[in-house]
């Protein structure tokens, strides 16, 4: 049987944050462990009530949903942040994921949609909403080498030859969570959202 998830909800849009809660509740292995309309309380009520997932909206009252994600996974660095945004536009998307964020959707998304997110995320996925997807895909040009660090060239040559986590970790001398934050910034570049996609966008832009 799978474990229920426990799921907390921040957004300063009290009418948003109770009708998320009420058709989340109980549903796709779901439990909602805590409701918040600003950063602070959050914080503060994590402690209490620990979440696995946060459902975090960026334009929250007292501390930007961005700057709030790097104090949450600074405080608790197992937790995985969901975005759900009124916002889709590729700057917020990627000081999400930059800032330690698992995934981001969109507030249009339909309730089928945000469960299948908050499993991904807590399996340790990234996700990015149909929606989202769609928006970066318009804005996206093609990747050229050029615009990655070198850190990221070497993640995507050891990509290229298909990888684990482990191996790109052991190969490179760093940390496995500092690996899946590069996957994550890189899958964001190369507009994927798996590893098996990124494999081949990795080969195609090293001429493999």
């Amino acid at each position: 049987m799978t474990d229920t998830i426990r799921v907390a909800v921040v957004d300063d849009h009290t009418a948003f944050r109770e009708g998320i809660e009420a058709v989340l509740a109980g549903r796709g292995g779901v439990q909602i462990v805590g409701s918040y309309g600003t950063a602070e309380t959050l914080l503060t009520g994590l402690v209490a009530d620990p979440a696995d997932v946060v459902l975090m909206d960026l334009g929250l009252p007292d501390v930007n949903g961005i700057d709030a994600t790097r104090r949450v996974l600074a405080a608790s660095p197992d937790t995985r942040v969901l975005v759900l945004s009124m916002l889709d536009d590729t700057a917020s998307v990627r000081d999400a994921i930059d800032a330690g964020a698992s995934g981001y959707l969109a507030k249009t998304a339909g309730l089928d949609e945000i469960i299948r997110g908050i499993h991904a995320v807590h399996a340790g996925q990234l996700l990015l909403g149909s929606s989202v997807s769609r928006h970066l895909s318009s804005e996206r040009t093609q990747p050229t080498p050029d615009g990655y660090t070198p850190r990221e060239r070497q993640v995507l040559a050891l990509l290229a030859e298909a990888a684990t986590t482990g191996q790109i970790a052991d190969r490179l001398g760093i940390a496995q969570k500092t690996v899946r934050n590069l996957l994550s910034s890189l899958y964001l570049k190369l507009g994927v959202e798996d590893r098996g996609q990124a494999v081949l966008a990795a080969r195609r832009l090293l001429g493999r």
